[in-house]
């Protein structure tokens, strides 16, 4: 016991420093975090590359949530559309597709981008999906935490096309969501009928565009700020209870060469607006832009909105705006028993067309 004793005394020294060492380790490093102090912003790089190589790692097992139909791919023609009390879709419709997608239409590639189909359900038009062909066009690429080897391939992962729309020569103007890299918003690209890409910009672009018939397009897109940081030259002048840095949307013009011709911050026009009082207490993702819509002729004689302005879904604020087409300021902000929607759409005169997430009816 003695002996034991002794040796337990000779290395209570050592283990006392170790305990020090550690407590002195934990609280530089809490110290680090709460002040933003090198080297904070490198190890949360660290931090959400790391989460991305275990996704990654997993992206390639089968989800055990989805269910397949098994049907051949040369018999999938027959099975995909059924009209019932209809004679067929108003015209022409646009399919997303997404890795191995459309089979039939284009075999011999990783699936189809985007299929057209009739008013009857007949193909009239496949894009396929050339993924190796993406980064030697790339004309804009911004900075994306993720695995310095991942190609755009890599990157993408099983999702492929959030959205897209038509130029009126036939090309594609397609949005990518990135799964294995942070932020998701994977860019836009043009993408002629052969399914090779004209241009593509790697620049967080996310969600559902809107192309003008004159090629121009309206894309949702963002930039990462820390804390500290602010949009603009002025103060925030609003709080924000997110720990982490978050996201501040932005609109992107693009013209049909995928030049940049103007780039707008939502944030900024609605602190610029009478509605800056929303944005109290914003968290992480502040507005979550998820559409962008050029309200057409159709809106003549409508209050407060003219052909030309911008309708700008804001799933986190749970309303929609309307932006005066030349200054981007906001006109008016809408606000309902709609919750979390997308694609606000304008319909006519003073009625719009919304997916309503989680909304409830007069009853509830």
């Amino acid at each position: 016991m003695k002996a034991l004793a002794s040796k337990a005394a000779a290395r209570a020294p050592l283990c006392l420093f170790l305990a020090a060492l550690m407590l002195a380790v934990f609280a530089a490093g809490m110290y680090v975090r709460s002040y933003k102090m090198f080297p904070s912003a490198l190890l949360r790089d660290a931090g959400k590359t790391g989460s991305l190589l275990i996704e990654h790692y997993f992206s390639d097992r089968p989800d055990e949530s989805l269910r397949f139909v098994d049907i051949a791919p040369n018999r999938a023609e027959g099975h995909r559309f059924e009209f019932i009390g209809a004679a067929g879709f108003a015209g022409p419709i646009l399919a997303t597709g997404r890795v191995g997608a459309f089979a039939d239409h284009c075999p011999g590639f990783a699936g189809c981008l985007a299929v057209e189909y009739g008013a009857r359900g007949e193909l009239l038009h496949a894009w396929p999906y050339r993924p190796e062909e993406f980064d030697k066009e790339a004309v804009v690429r911004f900075r994306y935490e993720t695995l310095p080897w991942f190609s755009f391939e890599d990157k993408v992962g099983m999702a492929v096309v959030r959205a897209t729309s038509l130029y009126p020569n036939g090309d594609l103007l397609a949005v990518f969501e990135f799964r294995n890299a942070f932020p998701y918003g994977g860019g836009v690209a043009r993408i002629d009928r052969a399914g090779r890409p004209v241009w593509y910009r790697e620049d967080f672009s996310h969600h559902a565009p809107d192309l003008t018939p004159d090629g121009v397009a309206f894309v949702p897109s963002m930039r990462i700020r820390d804390r500290a940081t602010r949009p603009g030259a002025r103060p925030l002048r609003i709080s924000n209870s997110c720990g982490a840095p978050w996201m501040e949307d932005f609109i992107h013009v693009i013209d049909g060469n995928g030049k940049l011709l103007r780039e707008v911050s939502v944030l900024e026009a609605l602190l610029d607006s009478p509605w800056a009082p929303v944005l109290m207490d914003h968290g992480c993702d502040p507005t979550h832009l998820n559409y962008v819509y050029e309200i057409r002729e159709d809106a003549g004689g409508a209050a407060g909105i003219a052909p030309g302005d911008l309708v700008i879904s804001l799933r986190s604020l749970n309303a929609f705006g309307i932006l005066e087409r030349e200054s981007y300021r906001v006109k008016k902000l809408v606000r309902g028993r709609f919750f979390g929607q997308h694609a606000v759409t304008h319909f006519e005169g003073s009625r719009f067309l919304m997916f309503d997430n989680w909304g409830r009816d007069a009853e509830h």
